[in-house]
């Protein structure tokens, strides 16, 4: 799926991607796993696997007021 498509399908959530694709530092592609508003459970999910190449994703907005620490 492209990004626009899991964002149009997560909405403001927290996503588990498999095989995340980048372009100039930008997510492009990937394929949606899970989703859930509650990062905890989004978390919990990512620790079941074990070989491959995931991703844990936010596509809720962002508070431009606060300051993100990578």
């Amino acid at each position: 799926m492209t990004y626009a498509q899991i964002k149009k399908s997560v909405g403001n959530a927290w996503a588990f991607l498999g095989n995340p694709v980048y372009k100039n530092g930008m997510l492009h592609a990937a394929d949606l796993l899970y989703y859930d508003a509650d990062k905890s459970k989004v978390a919990e999910r990512l620790t079941t696997n074990k070989k491959g190449h995931y991703a844990m994703f936010y596509f809720g907005d962002v508070n431009a007021e606060q300051a993100y620490l990578l």
